[in-house]
């Protein structure tokens, strides 16, 4: 019985590394295709709200057609209601939309390799803090040494990876607003968690997050063909509008994920998958003038020994309240 466990909790964690893998290459596929979207309209905010827009679509649908999805939404409203969880951990889809329109104002001018190492810095730092004063309800995992090693490891993949090639004080504006939206990826992920687990459904926690950023971005375009005007050209490629299904399977991997790896082994694994992906896209597909050198790719290696630095086992106590328990389990599991 014990091995029977111990085999299936591995494949799990296995299973759960590997969706984080490909959850984080999309989020470099994304930032490609919202580059392209917003060169395409002339604006960030218009293809942020393209992409969000169809990911609501999507997930309405999976709501619709999944009986454990609707029986979701009841259990959320109630946890609400009665104070199980706080109103502000339905606001996870504002960092989403925040995380989109950067892909959009950024990705474009320093490149998707650029932009990913940039969000490599806020999300190892951010999922290191978090994680080690368990905010938002998930457990506390103390910052271990082995822990902040993997996260000073992706940090100097970080200045590797930048060396010589950010010039200016304009672009170093570039760089550092996926640096500041990254290190809020963590408490995202770590909201959407607790959603997911009042809920016990993964497809209502998407949902809500999507439905907020949806609000924002609706908003912000809005106020933007008011004041400047309508997108400016057609979109010039297909893949250019498919932000939105890239969206869905980025926020499914990190809300399945979370819960199953914390916030900074979840954040490391995507970074991994980020940055490898940045750089296949950068050479089959590159942002004008930001073609990949050998730093990028040293600094792709140190983000994989970060991963595994802090993958590996050590001494370190989870802490975990009554409080965090029951905004973790919701008092049901998911169907």
């Amino acid at each position: 019985m014990t091995r029977r466990r111990t085999g299936g909790s591995r494949r799990t964690l296995v299973g759960s590394l590997l969706l984080a893998l490909m959850g984080g290459s999309a989020m470099s596929v994304q930032a490609r295709v919202t580059a392209g979207l917003t060169t395409d309209l002339g604006s960030a905010v218009y293809a942020a709200a393209w992409s969000f827009g169809t990911c609501l679509i999507l997930t309405l649908i999976l709501v619709a057609g999944m009986p454990s999805a609707r029986k979701g939404v009841p259990r959320l409203i109630d946890a609400l209601r009665t104070g199980r969880i706080p109103w502000w951990s339905v606001l996870g889809g504002i960092i989403g939309a925040a995380w989109v329109l950067t892909q959009g104002l950024s990705a474009g001018v320093i490149g998707v390799a650029l932009f990913t190492i940039a969000a490599v810095a806020g999300q190892s730092l951010g999922g290191l803090v978090l994680d080690h004063w368990g905010v938002a309800g998930m457990p506390r995992r103390s910052a271990t040494v082995l822990r902040v090693l993997g996260s000073v490891l992706a940090i100097a993949a970080v200045v590797l990876a930048s060396w010589g090639v950010v010039e200016g004080a304009e672009q170093w504006w570039y760089f550092l607003l996926p640096a500041g939206v990254g290190a809020l990826i963590g408490w995202q992920h770590a909201i959407s968690g607790r959603i997911r687990a009042a809920a016990s459904s993964w497809v209502v926690s998407v949902t809500v997050n999507v439905s907020v950023g949806v609000v924002v971005l609706t908003g912000a375009a809005a106020v933007q063909y008011v004041t400047v005007g309508p997108p400016v050209e057609a979109v010039s490629a297909w893949w250019h509008l498919s932000g939105g299904v890239l969206g869905l399977f980025i926020l499914c991997s990190q809300v399945t994920g979370v819960r199953r790896l914390g916030v900074l082994v979840l954040n490391l694994t995507l970074i991994v998958g980020q940055l490898v992906a940045a750089l296949a896209i950068d050479l089959v597909s590159p942002v004008s003038g930001h073609d990949p050198n050998q730093n990028l790719f040293i600094g792709a290696g140190f983000a994989f020994l970060a991963v595994l630095v802090a993958l590996l086992p050590g001494r370190q106590s989870v802490r975990t309240t009554p409080t965090q328990l029951g905004a973790l389990t919701g008092g049901v599991s998911e169907r």
